[in-house]
């Protein structure tokens, strides 16, 4: 995916929310502010290690926060710079199903509820082109 750089007071990220059912994709609509949508709503993004998320968790009231600013402060890999924009890439070896680590082979999980939001703007708004909701069949 493609963002800016995360500096303070200019925070650049993606939010990414891996939800247990596909009803709880439609809290999120265009136009609607971030803090009316339980899993993106101020306070919801989730801690990692220092070096980045290792895996996806499946948690319907949060998201995966994820941003560059250097390498050494980043939870996702740099591939390319394009102009002012970030080409990043997040990378998951497995999946937290109610804080178990799984393999995508034995979780038994056979589609993968994401919603994405990229406030470009920061508004905290999910405006046009910011919001994607997408469905993975494993």
């Amino acid at each position: 995916y493609f963002n800016k750089a995360y500096k303070r007071g200019a925070t650049y990220s993606l939010k990414l929310a891996s939800l247990s059912n596909e009803n709880d994709m439609s809290l999120a609509a265009e136009g609607k502010a971030l803090d009316d949508i339980k899993y993106f709503a101020f306070g919801t993004g989730m801690a990692t290690e220092a070096d980045g998320y290792k895996a996806l968790y499946i948690r319907d009231k949060a998201n995966h926060y994820l941003f560059y600013e250097n390498e050494n402060y980043t939870r996702v890999s740099l591939i390319d710079r394009e102009d002012d924009f970030l080409k990043l890439q997040f990378n998951i070896d497995e999946i937290y199903i109610d804080g178990t680590p799984v393999s995508f082979e034995d979780s038994g999980v056979e589609k993968l509820y994401l919603v994405i939001h990229n406030d470009l703007n920061l508004d905290r708004i999910a405006d046009r082109g910011e919001l994607y909701k997408v469905i993975v069949t494993l």
